[in-house]
C-alpha cells in the first residue's frame, strides 16, 4: 500500500499533536500545521492527498484555507474537523465536490472513522 499524504490543519496543539501522533501509527504520512497562512506556503510545495482542516482558524478560516489550497491543488481531497455542531458546507465548498459526509464533528467517538475515510478518498485519486 502507498503511503498517504495528509496535511492537519489545527491551531489547537493537542487536537493537532493527538491527530498527528494517530495517523503516523497507522502509517501515514502527517503534517501538522498550527496556522493556514503557514499550512498554505507548505501545501504549495507538497502533494497532500487529503487534508483535515479546522474551521475556527485565525488569520485565514478553515473554508477559506481549503479554497485556496484547492486552487493550487484540485486533486487534494479534505475533510472539516470542527466544534461547530450546527456546521453546513458552504456553496462554494459544495462547488468544489465537497459533501456534508466530509464534515466531522469534535470530538470524534472512532479515530476509524478517520483512517476509513482517508484511505478512501487517497484511493479514489
Amino acid at each position: 500500500m502507498k503511503n498517504i499524504k495528509l496535511l492537519i490543519l489545527d491551531d489547537d496543539y493537542d487536537v493537532r499533536l493527538n491527530l498527528q501522533i494517530y495517523f503516523e501509527d497507522e502509517d501515514i504520512d502527517c503534517s501538522a500545521y498550527e496556522d493556514s497562512v503557514t499550512a498554505l506556503s507548505e501545501f504549495s510545495n507538497s502533494e497532500f492527498e487529503v487534508g483535515i482542516v479546522d474551521l475556527r482558524l485565525p488569520v485565514m478560516n478553515g473554508e477559506e484555507f481549503i479554497l485556496e489550497a484547492h486552487k493550487l491543488n484540485p486533486q487534494t481531497k479534505f475533510l472539516i474537523y470542527t466544534g461547530s455542531s450546527d456546521y453546513k458546507l458552504s456553496k462554494e465548498l459544495i462547488d468544489i465536490g465537497m459533501t456534508q459526509n466530509d464534515v466531522y464533528h469534535k470530538p470524534i467517538k472512532s479515530m476509524d472513522i478517520f483512517v476509513k475515510k482517508i484511505k478512501e478518498l487517497s484511493t479514489s485519486l
